[in-house]
């Protein structure tokens, strides 16, 4: 690893938002200039953290892939600022990772309700009501609603629909279509037993139901699921290779009805929220741009599929919209 050695003087300029953008900090540089940023937290947590999501960016855009790992596992997360920043519950789940991963279905029910740990703890809610501002923050809430809309604005009758790595399914709690039992059938598919379990018991009553499954499964055997008129996973494809996202868009294809749609969202290349993500939560994800995400099928035959790319306004999540034709 390369690193380029600067006066002390550039941490203080960093602090005033001074340094160039282009300027290469040293690990020990970040180190103090975090350091500075830790000591205005105890005068505005917002304003502390405000300057450390920046310096992370910055960081972040200038290394190499294993660099900013080496600085984000070496001199971020261990930082006092960064062990502030996990006092709370989103930031302190996704870095213990008691289901194994971050951004587990506990993780975001945490951002959809946006709970304080302690509301008479000033500075904890303060730090809290920051975290859940951030872009990720806000399009994950977006990207709940968007889901919502999509499964009320289907126009087949009756619809078959699934939710693949459905989480707790939190976006049916906004759907006109699932509170009126408007389909024929709503499978909610997972690989976690516990996810599971808090679907039946809150959403069972409205006819959803639920099917233990793994990515793996849905590869391989696609027509043990049937056939669909909506078939989205918005969580699911942060976590997947290229070859296995593609498979998996493949074989969603091909449950397809007539008119029926495939939806993916995925994080974008441009979140500006990455290197905190990375930096503090140790939360890492694989971010795909809207060329690749078309990528996904591009082995699928353009006279039976339309595809179609969007990125959100503020550049955070890209969404792959799937649609068969009618035969």
């Amino acid at each position: 690893m390369k690193w380029y050695t600067r006066d002390s003087s550039f941490a203080a300029r960093i602090v005033m938002n001074k340094t160039p953008a282009s300027t290469i900090l040293s690990p020990e540089e970040i180190k103090r200039t975090t350091d500075a940023f830790f000591a205005e937290s105890e005068k505005s947590v917002e304003r502390s953290l405000d300057s450390f999501i920046a310096l992370q960016s910055m960081v972040r855009g200038q290394r190499s892939k294993s660099d900013w790992e080496t600085i984000a596992r070496l001199v971020l997360q261990p930082h006092a600022l960064s062990q502030l920043a996990r006092r709370s519950a989103l930031s302190n789940r996704a870095f213990s990772k008691p289901r194994g991963y971050a951004g587990d279905a506990v993780m975001i029910d945490l951002i959809y309700d946006q709970t304080l740990t302690d509301p008479s703890n000033a500075r904890l809610s303060e730090l809290e009501n920051w975290q859940y501002q951030t872009l990720a923050c806000r399009a994950v809430r977006t990207r709940r609603m968007v889901t919502a809309a999509a499964i009320d604005g289907l126009t087949a009758n009756t619809p078959r629909i699934m939710s693949f790595a459905c989480g707790h399914l939190r976006e049916a709690e906004l759907s006109r279509r699932v509170a009126e039992h408007d389909f024929s059938e709503f499978i909610a598919a997972d690989q976690d037993p516990e996810s599971l379990s808090y679907v039946e018991r809150v959403f069972g009553k409205y006819g959803v139901s639920t099917r233990c499954a793994t990515v793996g499964q849905a590869i391989r055997e696609p027509a043990t699921f049937g056939t669909f008129d909506l078939i989205y996973a918005t969580g699911l494809y942060d976590y997947l290779s290229q070859d296995t996202a593609s498979s998996l868009t493949g074989a969603f294809c091909s449950m397809l009805r007539p008119g029926g749609k495939v939806i993916v969202v995925n994080f974008a290349p441009t979140l500006s929220d990455a290197g905190w993500m990375e930096g503090v939560m140790d939360w890492w994800l694989i971010y795909r741009s809207p060329e690749e995400m078309h990528q996904l099928v591009s082995h699928q035959d353009p006279d039976l599929f339309d595809v179609e790319t969007m990125v959100d306004g503020p550049g955070a999540l890209v969404y792959l919209t799937v649609t068969k034709n009618r035969e």
